[in-house]
């Protein structure tokens, strides 16, 4: 199902509808702790289970800049879904990780300072 969504529609409405039930799916994920950083038992896990937390670190860093550019092209949908990814995600995703789990940060400065 992420896959499917992280294909962008050309309909602006569909689009924004797209990028919202993403936004959903994380905040899921993040509430399940499925997309948590890395600690001592994960590093021992299975290989499928850290194939499955890059591929979700990997969409949603999809997602952000999807957002992102949408946000740059003036979409005010895309505002909205923004500020709910921000309520919904977990503080080290926000600003990046501690040093063992470096991320890239969710505010990016150019769309702050558009705002």
């Amino acid at each position: 199902q992420i896959q499917r969504l992280l294909k962008p529609i050309p309909d602006d409405r569909a689009d924004a509808s797209r990028l919202d039930e993403l936004r959903r799916i994380f905040a899921r994920l993040y509430q399940g702790d499925e997309m948590g950083g890395v600690t001592a038992l994960e590093k021992t896990s299975s290989s499928a289970e850290q194939k499955w937390k890059t591929f979700l670190t990997s969409s949603f860093a999809k997602t952000r800049t999807q957002l992102s550019q949408r946000i740059l092209n003036g979409k005010r949908t895309a505002v909205r879904t923004f500020w709910g990814v921000v309520a919904s995600s977990p503080k080290s995703c926000l600003v990046g990780g501690s040093d063992s789990t470096k991320r890239a940060p969710l505010l990016d400065d150019s769309i702050l300072l558009q705002w």
